[in-house]
């Protein structure tokens, strides 16, 4: 049985690859609070480090999967009949482009809005936090888990987002990558109980820093009216139980027959309720 993990100069065990987050380096010795949280852009942007790693975004699903995010943002925003200084786009646009639907999911049998919601946004603020949150968090986990299995944990959350999501609340125009971000979230968070034993009480404030920003997510996301709050748990339960399945190597030892049958299981549950509840819509 291999164990990797990430190790220090000292070759002391620290924080197991499956929880290791960080994709960009630091360049500086003493870290301040904006390169704690956004490295990428911290400078200097243009060194050798941060050159390399940026072309090492060009291997990651991830990052394409934000450029197409972003495309389809503008783009939306340009085909709207809202006012030009508007950075929001307007109902039908997104609804044209895939937005989320009850009664087109449900009633018009339109199941591909189950999936077409994630590359979509509301605004600039919704945009930016999820990109920013996929630059942060998503590139090392990507890199660490492997392509395959990161991008069947992040598609399959946000398509169980919106199917709970649109069968079990009406849904009018449902958008956004947040349900997919909760179930990296939700993986995530799956790995490190399953692995907490297995890291030196001194690093464990790294992996904590996951867990604590779902908690935030979702605390947000109650205060919040607009905010799809049945979408974020639903994401963050289905991506604990997919990642359960797909992840069940040498990255995670720890799991056997009996965890992968409780995702399974998990996967199950959640689309006979989706199925149930929408088949009643």
């Amino acid at each position: 049985m291999i164990k990797e993990s990430i190790m220090n100069d000292n070759n002391k065990e620290e924080i197991p690859k499956v929880l290791n987050y960080r994709y960009w380096s630091y360049q500086n010795d003493e870290e301040s609070c904006i390169e704690e949280e956004c490295p990428c852009f911290y400078p200097p942007l243009c060194s050798k480090e941060r050159e390399l790693e940026w072309q090492g975004c060009f291997n990651l699903a991830i990052f394409y999967i934000i450029i197409i995010q972003i495309i389809l943002f503008i783009t939306t925003i340009a085909l709207s009949d809202n006012n030009r200084n508007s950075m929001s786009p307007d109902v039908k646009t997104l609804l044209s482009f895939g937005a989320s639907n009850s009664d087109k999911i449900w009633s018009k049998n339109q199941f591909w809005r189950l999936i077409t919601p994630i590359a979509l946004h509301a605004n600039l603020i919704h945009i930016t936090m999820n990109t920013l949150g996929q630059l942060i968090f998503c590139l090392g986990l990507e890199k660490n888990w492997g392509s395959i299995k990161f991008v069947i944990i992040y598609v399959g959350s946000g398509i169980i987002g919106c199917l709970i999501t649109s069968s079990v609340s009406v849904m009018n125009c449902g958008v956004g990558a947040s349900g997919a971000l909760f179930g990296i979230l939700g993986a995530y968070i799956t790995f490190l109980l399953l692995k907490i034993s297995s890291i030196p009480n001194e690093d464990r404030s790294f992996a904590y820093v996951v867990p604590f920003v779902a908690v935030l997510g979702l605390i947000g996301s109650e205060l919040v009216e607009s905010i799809d709050n049945i979408g974020h748990f639903a994401g963050l339960f289905g991506g604990s139980f997919i990642s359960l399945v797909v992840l069940n190597d040498s990255l995670l030892p720890e799991t056997g027959f009996k965890w992968k049958m409780l995702g399974v299981s998990g996967i199950v549950l959640i689309l006979i309720i989706g199925l149930i509840f929408g088949l009643k819509q």
